[in-house]
């Protein structure tokens, strides 16, 4: 009867599928690591389990799961796995209701002689490369404009919830009487996930933990009425190019500080017609994206028991 009635609930639609989300600060999370439950003896053979769940808001890519802690125990195979070679692992997909790539990867190891009667962390870390990206709009307005009451809401920064979290900041954004201004964009880069970002460079600057390898900002160049342009950035090394509707600033070599967090900035030049309109007002939206390499870890304790 109990079976015929939870087939009934199902038919109907009875029964609600748990709803899938996202963590914000996080990307791959290792959701399971065990080793098998046996008793060990110096000599005896056993593998370490790991399982792993896309929980962030973009697609990884170069996953790689490595076994980096294991003292005198000995690896048999190698302690390195590139999953889902070649193919994205994906992100939840919140519409669908479907949960992100989910992988698992194991380690057989070897129990040296001389291991007795002690417990051992083994520890494995899965690195990963990902992207972050926000927006910033913001309001150019000449003085007669903004004494006019055309009040506009504070600038705020959106961005992914990745563990590389980027947030635009900019100063007043009205113009002088010639219709220029000089606008201070700021760019806080900061790691808010649990892990660590990786220094996959020779070129990260001295005292850095993390190096971010690269960090696009675009900016508008407007029109003929009310122009942008970069005159100087700082924070990082950088290049400038030209991207259609845009000014792109290519910063490279980032280097995360021991805070977890670091700042790029640029100085943008506005420049108005105002004789073509005294009553100047318009939006502006600056974009970043950034592509950086992030690794968490996770340790699981085996016990070997001593001699058999």
């Amino acid at each position: 009867m109990q079976w015929i009635l939870l087939v009934l609930l199902l038919t109907l639609g009875c029964v609600e599928q748990q709803k899938v989300e996202r963590i914000a600060g996080e990307g791959i999370v290792i959701t399971g690591l065990a080793s098998e439950e046996k008793a060990l003896y110096p000599g005896d053979q056993f593998r370490v389990y790991a399982t792993m769940e896309n929980k962030g808001d973009k697609q990884a890519e170069i996953v790689e799961a490595s076994l980096v802690k294991y003292g005198s125990f000995k690896p048999l195979g190698s302690v390195s796995t590139i999953l889902f070679n070649g193919h994205p692992f994906m992100p939840p997909d919140l519409e669908k209701n479907t949960r992100g790539d989910i992988d698992q990867v194991d380690w057989l190891l070897e129990v040296p002689a001389t291991k007795i009667g002690y417990d051992y962390p083994i520890g494995i870390e899965i690195a990963y490369d990902y992207s972050a990206d926000s927006t910033l709009s913001a309001d150019l307005m000449s003085k007669a404009k903004s004494r006019s009451g055309s009040e506009s809401p504070a600038p705020e920064s959106i961005g992914s919830s990745g563990p590389l979290q980027v947030t635009m900041r900019t100063d007043n954004m009205v113009l002088n009487n010639s219709g220029e201004r000089y606008i201070k964009l700021d760019i806080e880069v900061s790691n808010v996930g649990s892990g660590v970002i990786k220094d996959d460079s020779a070129s990260c600057p001295l005292g850095s933990v993390g190096c971010i390898r690269r960090l696009d900002l675009y900016v508008p160049k407007g029109d003929a009425i009310g122009s942008l342009s970069v005159s100087q950035c700082s924070g990082a090394t950088y290049t400038k190019a030209d991207d259609g509707a845009s000014t792109k600033v290519m910063f490279t070599n980032i280097g995360i500080l021991h805070s977890g967090s670091t700042w790029l900035s640029c100085n943008i030049y506005a420049k108005v017609d105002l004789d073509a309109s005294p009553e100047f007002k318009n939006t502006y939206v600056f974009r970043t994206y950034a592509i950086y390499r992030y690794a968490v870890s996770d340790e699981v304790s085996v016990t070997v028991a001593g001699e058999q």
